[in-house]
């Protein structure tokens, strides 16, 4: 199975990078997951195990992930580490928009193995179809995106207009001109 995603998020790429990349959370926000554990975390490289139940089945994956913050991430399965997945391979791209704005682009082909996996395989289908927007809500929840705050609020502008109005015809003087005392009288 292949799931493509790509989205344009109201967050910086920075804030949706962290948020894939710490995998220890993972439990508190995607569904199946019931739990995780960083087995390794440098700037280069993160490594996790995952443990997915998934229509009663679980399912443990260990993986390690070449990173390069906010722009890219790799997933990939360690050999040896799910009896349930006989390939699990995902890559996250990240581009960023402006200061407050990313685009996700995200990938991940898998095969399920064996005859259990036949049961789960619709409950893993969508929970992969569903996981960049599991990702997307989450940080809607902590970092509320700025566009919601300008949905709600009201900005008015005022303006004036004037309509053209030929100038009034200058009025002759009645009566003598003012003098004032600097001013000389006239002749």
């Amino acid at each position: 199975m292949e799931v493509r995603r790509t989205v344009l998020v109201d967050h910086p790429a920075e804030v949706m990078f962290d948020l894939i990349e710490a995998a220890e959370h993972y439990p508190a926000f995607l569904p199946g997951c019931s739990g995780a554990e960083i087995l390794e975390r440098t700037d280069e490289v993160v490594a996790a195990r995952l443990t997915m139940k998934l229509a009663g089945i679980a399912l443990s994956l260990h993986t390690r992930n070449p990173k390069r913050r906010p722009t890219w991430m790799l997933i990939e399965m360690q050999p040896g580490s799910g009896s349930l997945m006989r390939r699990f391979r995902g890559e996250w791209q990240l581009t960023a928009l402006n200061a407050s704005a990313c685009r996700i682009d995200f990938t991940l082909s898998y095969e399920l193995d064996g005859t259990v996996a036949r049961v789960a395989r619709s409950a893993f289908d969508r929970v992969a179809d569903r996981l960049v927007d599991a990702f997307v809500q989450r940080a809607d929840r902590l970092y509320p995106p700025a566009a919601t705050f300008a949905a709600t609020s009201t900005t008015t502008f005022a303006c004036t207009f004037a309509a053209a109005v030929p100038a009034p015809a200058p009025v002759a003087p009645q009566g003598p001109e003012p003098h004032g005392p600097d001013l000389e009288q006239p002749r």
